[in-house]
């Protein structure tokens, strides 16, 4: 099958009489008709971007509603492909060569350009739009990162995408999202999470009625795992803005699972994410019913190594605890403290290194020992003090004897140590 549309791609590019075009054309919709995967992959492995002639081969696999189904769902799997990065071999795919710089999902976009508009795939269209709109928002997050392509093929997805919002009867959206310049925007990589929540926010502003297939589909997406850390941090994005819109704080049990499960994510920006979404419902914590596992993944999130995943768990437990009943704070006021032990020692030491580098205070070393001696490092502070500000030691003893005074029982141990 996939010599024959070569070789009629070959001869539609050459001079054909008209009448022969037709007939070649019409060969490639009975070839779409009994074999729609060999045919989709043979036309997705010529150069992106698609000439004339693969524009009305694109038309006439496109001409039989029978087999729109078919056709869309070789588009989504090729649509799963990151473009740029050499895939794994796809099972359809292998008697067709690999591009080491995978550009069939590019060719996939183009061809949703030209077939989602047909009036025939109107039906095919309507069952499977979640997945064709979420294929796109990663397709155009993909696209938006790639710097292999010229500037004319970043825009295929996009495009695709607003074809298929006006052909799903959504073209109130597409011309409010216009209107936000959203559209213009999208091929800056930086904007690109805030681009996904403004069209989320704008289906949901319109009242889209494939919200519950939608729903669904993103929920399901959530439980099985991406196949990308960057895939969850889109699929979040549009699912927390869904929620928002069309369900009261707090969300059902089986999101706040979702939610529970993505604070001690692997990625640091997924988690800061849920982290996020779980700090705003403070007002209603106490409404949340296995609120006792949704505070310990939150304290779980202490160990992260990174420090802004353990910044924003600090902020997030701070707004929780401020609104919890007492009763579940008593059952979990142990657990707390045990956590904020090693949050503090960790608070410590980065202070340290912080005053390490910008005081040029030679005690990183120091504060990499697994056994880190406090007195040791005041004691490395205080000869570095001596040698570095020798003239202002008695200012900094003046200074430091007033906190002697003070109210604070770790101001005047610290002022004893230090003196």
């Amino acid at each position: 099958v996939s010599k024959i549309v070569d070789v009629i791609y070959k001869q539609l590019c050459g001079n054909a009489s008209p009448i022969l075009k037709q007939v070649m054309l019409r060969v490639i919709t009975l070839l779409t008709r009994t074999s729609p995967k060999k045919v989709i992959f043979q036309l997705m492995d010529y150069p992106v971007p698609a000439d004339n002639t693969l524009m009305l081969m694109w038309q006439a696999a496109g001409a039989e509603s029978s087999v729109a189904p078919l056709v869309l769902k070789t588009i989504l799997l090729i649509l799963k492909g990151k473009p740029g990065t050499m895939e794994e071999r796809i099972t359809e795919r292998r008697h067709f060569s690999l591009d080491t710089t995978n550009m069939m999902p590019v060719a996939a976009s183009q061809a949703l350009c030209t077939l989602l508009p047909i009036g025939s795939y109107k039906k095919a269209v309507a069952q499977f739009f979640p997945q064709l709109l979420m294929a796109l928002m990663l397709q155009l997050y993909y696209t938006s990162n790639l710097r292999l392509m010229t500037e004319d093929r970043t825009f295929y997805a996009r495009d695709a995408l607003r074809a298929l919002l006006n052909c799903s009867g959504l073209q109130q959206v597409d011309i409010a999202l216009k209107r936000k310049n959203c559209w213009n925007q999208f091929s800056q990589a930086l904007f690109h999470h805030h681009g996904v929540y403004l069209v989320a926010k704008t289906l949901s502003d319109y009242n889209f009625p494939q919200f519950p297939d939608t729903l669904h589909y993103l929920y399901k997406l959530s439980v099985e795992g991406p196949r990308r850390s960057e895939d969850n941090v889109i699929t979040i994005i549009f699912l927390t803005e869904l929620l928002n819109n069309f369900f009261k704080d707090p969300f059902p049990e089986e999101f706040l699972v979702l939610f529970r499960n993505w604070v001690n994510d692997s990625d640091p920006a997924v988690s800061k994410l849920s982290l996020q979404k779980i700090a705003s419902m403070a007002p209603v914590i106490n409404e949340i019913e296995n609120v006792c596992s949704l505070l310990i993944a939150i304290l779980d999130a202490f160990l992260s190594q990174d420090k802004t995943v353990v910044i924003r768990a600090l902020m997030t437990l701070r707004r929780l605890l401020g609104k919890l009943d007492k009763v579940t704070y008593s059952s979990l006021c142990t657990r707390i403290a045990c956590s904020y032990c090693p949050l503090m020692d960790h608070a410590c030491k980065y202070t340290l290194e912080i005053c390490a580098s910008e005081l040029k205070w030679p005690t990183s070393y120091l504060l990499k020992d697994e056994h880190c001696s406090f007195e040791l490092v005041v004691l490395n502070i205080c000869n570095n003090l001596l040698i570095s500000h020798q003239k202002y030691i008695i200012d900094l003893i003046s200074d430091t004897l007033g906190f002697l005074r003070s109210s604070r029982t770790y101001l005047r141990r610290g002022s004893v140590i230090l003196i």
